[in-house]
């Protein structure tokens, strides 16, 4: 099995890259991700600087590792990318999560706080679970890691790795995107260009406060591609897996993020699995799901709009 290590991250999704990897449609590929601020944040540095400081020293937050170059994907096709498997901080143990007290949801004009400090914390794991530890507790959270950013290389413009778009997807923070999902992601340019990093330990649903439990790991995926023929109704990025299907979609705003995921699943329903759209409207209605994996205003928004299997 090939693996990219991280030494060489990428900060762009963008088609002039010189692709790391080149693999075949249906092989398995290892990937060493970096953490959300290159490595910067350990027990030694989390007391002795800021933020700011370690983000000054880097393109932008969120690098990736990639591109992988996969054969046979043309402009207009899919990548299914299956995750097999993430090793959560196989050698450092730990997680890390941030708090800015310019960043949050809760920092601004609807704040319930007067201004607080910065605060940075190492989240040692031990037996499978984080080690939240607070004042007068300890927390333990077991680890269920997701993969915060993925995406493709877009056919314009290069996108800095921090940002999410419907055409590339990018950072988007989904709290279920782990292993035993695939996700299928539309192809831009030849070869798609895949990278990913910045995985969670654990992820809430918003990410309230700007960050999650950021860590380095080793994720294993299964590449394949998707032909516009076989793919059905696509024109969002997909998260599937044995329990629901699901449509991931980005905006401006929350409400539109997830109007755009709604209407990309209804379609999905109306064209791949026999409902007429105002039955799948309805159904929708009654028993659809939202994941919000970014509710950071002004301009982070993401959703997972999903319906289960079991109403297919």
């Amino acid at each position: 099995m090939k693996r990219l290590t991280r030494e060489r991250l990428q900060y762009f999704f963008d088609k002039d890259i010189e692709p790391l990897a080149v693999i075949k449609p249906g092989e398995c590929i290892e990937i060493e991700t970096e953490d959300a601020i290159a490595g910067q944040l350990n027990p030694d540095t989390v007391n002795s600087q800021t933020l700011a400081e370690m983000r000054a020293r880097i393109p932008c937050s969120n690098p990736v590792t990639g591109p992988i170059f996969i054969e046979g994907a043309h402009p207009g096709d899919a990548l299914a990318v299956k995750i097999i498997d993430i090793d959560v901080a196989p050698r450092e143990q730990y997680a890390w999560t941030v708090f800015a007290g310019n960043e949050g949801m809760l920092t601004n004009a609807e704040s319930i706080h007067p201004p607080l400090p910065e605060v940075k914390r190492i989240l040692p794991i031990r037996n499978g679970a984080l080690q939240f530890e607070f004042a007068r507790k300890t927390v333990k959270v077991p680890v269920n890691p997701a993969i915060g950013t993925i995406g493709v290389a877009p056919s314009g413009e290069r996108r800095y790795s921090f940002l999410n778009g419907n055409d590339f997807l990018g950072n988007v923070d989904i709290p279920c995107l782990g292993v035993g999902k695939t996700i299928l992601l539309p192809v831009q340019v030849e070869g798609g260009l895949l990278s990913l990093g910045d995985i969670h330990a654990v992820s809430g649903h918003g990410e309230i406060s700007g960050g999650a439990a950021d860590c380095r790991s080793v994720v294993q995926v299964k590449i394949d591609v998707c032909a516009k023929s076989e793919c059905g109704f696509m024109q969002l990025p997909q998260l599937n897996c044995d329990e629901f299907i699901g449509t991931i979609a980005t905006g401006g705003s929350l409400d539109k993020a997830v109007k755009l995921a709604y209407r990309d699943l209804l379609f999905r329903m109306h064209h791949n699995y026999q409902f007429e759209l105002l039955e799948a409207y309805q159904l929708l209605s009654s028993v659809g799901e939202l994941q919000v994996g970014q509710m950071i205003p002004p301009i982070f928004h993401s959703v997972l709009a999903l319906i289960r299997r079991d109403y297919l």
